[in-house]
């Protein structure tokens, strides 16, 4: 075997996934909005761009509300349902509670 290549790994994006993203305006007391998104804000990352560095990037269309000082992106990938469990006991594999 002969030219093989190490490469470090680096940050990208998964593949075969849709992501959204959305904008929070804070204010200076710290009292946020709720995500706000618009229909342009989905994209899809194909499978076909597994083999690449993938990466998203965001700007706001509109003017911020007035009272804004501070904002924040948020980005969900909503390929997979996600859900939340609340636990009140976890237990190891030998059956002691952790």
């Amino acid at each position: 075997i002969s030219n093989i290549q190490v490469k470090s790994p680096s940050k990208s994006v998964r593949s075969n996934r849709f992501y959204e993203t959305g904008v929070v305006y804070s204010d200076a007391y710290g009292r946020d909005t709720t995500v706000m998104t618009s229909k342009g804000c989905k994209v899809e990352i194909p499978i076909s761009y597994s083999d690449k560095k993938n990466a998203l990037t965001c700007s706001i269309q509109s003017k911020a509300p007035y009272w804004a000082t501070h904002y924040k992106y948020y980005i969900k990938e909503s390929s997979n349902k996600h859900f939340n469990m609340v636990l009140d006991a976890a237990y190891s594999n030998d059956g002691k509670i952790i």
